[in-house]
């Protein structure tokens, strides 16, 4: 008896150790700094788009610098004053308003959208303000619905950003699945206008931004903003600028404001302050969804929600044009980080991630050369029930596969219309791609110790609960054999194609090679022939099946990336003729 109150008496004490070893803050010493700013100094050299970062640690800014330049065309470098669009990190704002509406009494999360909008079709089904802001509501995204890329170029009523989302399925019974969807936050932000008497502009100038001494903060719009950046993507003819390439209009509610680093870091201490929400309220938002099997949706609402260190992680990022951003914040070391860039090739949650790494000693997965994963057993084809944060059924109701194949010990992972991934061995059933150390790819045993699927587990935490994709098949189909150059064969397909939107490519050949390019960045795609009239992309696992004339001649194309059909119609031929 004394010997286990012994024992309970020292796991006692452990416990307590720990729990005072967590509670201890973070020290963000001048060699994480350091390791910081080597991070974004090889991310954002001195001549190309660039970036603001700021590290804060109770409310006072511990690192702050901008990379790169604000403006490519006049040769302006950035500053930590520019303005940049946050994308998605717009959310958070739009779910606080709503918050700030139930501290009022004037609504409550579990009310359904009806009442607020009687005709809104939900498909029968009850969808909760609290869905539409965690995401959980089913109802599709509508940045990845067909017809979007044309939609994206100009502006229109909201009223006709609603109908076009509205209209098609759910993708899941609301409550029982998560899948990014920026409709929820259109609907939102309708809602705060309905309910306030105010345009949801308005509302936030008002009610977030005055308030807070925001003042470099505000909507973003096709008119000049006062010290805002440019905005570019990478693209093969050069440098694009992306600021005619989308109108505002399509982000409202769900990513329109353009912001500083400065005021990002107003308005996370305006979280701990009280004067905007309830203390409750604020942790309200900063809790997951439970979904209706029991399991976290990761996300609560506005911020995705996880643990780091045994410290809460709180975060979102964010993407619009050119424009990405990335903001975190620790409550219980009262750290934020937050980043904005203005170049669409930045991979804001990699650098992320390297930021978080740093701060709290997190070391990325290694190749372990000692182990070797059975391949045989591992490799087959799986399901893929979703591409980044969205479900499958968000793009489309075709499936998309995983291909995991074995050849001479090497593993590779490859989804339908995406380039094959190399894989290699962290540990016992468990892979990651040595480009990415922060996701291990787990492979899942049924009762019999066969492996049944392949989850994605994130080191650092992300968004949305964990996915299990379902082992379909053991058989791995074999890769067509790719059939010899052949001019006057390929002749026939050259010529000019065009999709219902607009969007062009010219096919040639080129360097004994059968090459489409882009219109309108450069771009370069070599096909490789598989068939009469079937080709792949190269190293990519996506057929393109051209359409032929009577004649012999080719009269379009068609092709499944894995999220749509796309077809395209031949406008010019070889010749420089219209059709």
């Amino acid at each position: 008896m004394k010997t286990s109150t012994n024992r309970l008496i020292l796991t006692l004490l452990i416990a307590t150790s720990l729990q005072s070893l967590l509670a201890q803050p973070v020290t963000i010493s001048l060699d994480k700094v350091n390791g910081i700013d080597s991070l974004f100094k090889a991310a954002y050299p001195s001549a190309g788009p660039g970036g603001v970062l700021l590290v804060a640690q109770n409310g006072m800014p511990i690192f702050k610098k901008a990379y790169g330049m604000a403006s490519m065309e006049l040769g302006v470098p950035m500053n930590t004053d520019h303005r940049l669009g946050i994308g998605s990190m717009s959310k958070q704002f739009c779910a606080v308003a709503i918050l700030m509406l139930q501290d009022e009494g004037k609504l409550n999360i579990k009310d359904d959208i009806r009442k607020y909008f009687p005709g809104y079709n939900t498909h029968g089904k009850n969808i909760t303000l609290e869905q539409l802001l965690s995401h959980t509501s089913g109802i599709p995204s509508y940045t990845e619905q067909h017809g979007f890329d044309a939609l994206v170029k100009r502006a229109a009523p909201i009223s006709r950003l609603v109908e076009f989302f509205e209209t098609p399925a759910l993708i899941f019974e609301p409550g029982s699945n998560w899948s990014y969807s920026n409709s929820g936050y259109v609907l939102a932000a309708l809602v705060v206008e309905k309910l306030s008497g105010m345009l949801f502009n308005e509302f936030l100038q008002k009610r977030i931004f005055d308030p807070l001494n925001m003042n470099e903060t505000s909507l973003g719009s096709g008119f000049a903003i006062p010290n805002r950046s440019g905005e570019y993507a990478q693209v093969p003819k050069g440098m694009m600028n992306m600021e005619t390439t989308y109108d505002w209009y399509w982000a409202y509610g769900a990513g329109q404001i353009v912001s500083t680093v400065n005021d990002m870091l107003k308005w996370d201490e305006a979280l701990y302050s009280g004067k905007l929400l309830k203390a409750s309220t604020v942790n309200l938002a900063h809790q997951s969804y439970i979904l209706d099997n029991g399991k976290p949706a990761n996300y609560g609402l506005g911020w995705a929600v996880g643990e780091l260190r045994g410290r809460k992680l709180i975060q979102h990022g964010g993407a619009i044009g050119g424009f990405r951003s990335g903001g975190y914040r620790i409550p219980d070391d009262h750290v934020y980080i937050v980043m904005l860039t203005n170049t669409a090739s930045s991979n804001t949650i990699k650098l992320g991630n390297g930021v978080l790494s740093i701060l709290y000693d997190i070391k990325p997965l290694k190749e372990n050369d000692k182990l070797k994963v059975d391949g045989k057993e591992a490799s087959g084809v799986y399901e893929s029930v979703n591409l980044g944060l969205r479900l499958q059924g968000n793009f489309t109701e075709k499936p998309a596969f995983l291909t995991l194949r074995a050849d001479s010990g090497k593993l590779t992972l490859q989804r339908t219309g995406t380039p094959v991934t190399k894989l290699v061995a962290a540990g016992a059933d468990s892979l990651f791609d040595p480009s990415n150390p922060w996701v291990l790819m787990k492979l899942i045993r049924d009762g019999n110790g066969k492996v049944s699927g392949i989850s994605p587990i994130s080191l650092i935490p992300t968004y949305a609960p964990i996915r299990f994709n379902r082992k379909l098949s053991d058989q791995v189909p074999d890769i067509k054999k790719v059939l010899p150059y052949d001019s006057a064969a390929w002749y026939k397909f050259s010529g000019i194609y065009e999709d219902e939107f607009g969007r062009r490519d010219i096919m040639s050949i080129k360097n004994k090679t059968l090459v489409m390019r882009n219109e309108d960045t450069g771009e370069e795609t070599v096909l490789e022939q598989t068939g009469a009239f079937q080709f792949r992309y190269m190293g990519v696992d996506e057929e393109l099946i051209f359409n032929m004339a009577k004649d012999g001649s080719a009269t379009g194309f068609s092709t499944y990336n894995g999220t749509r059909d796309i077809i395209m119609r031949k406008v010019v031929d070889k010749y420089g003729k219209g059709l």
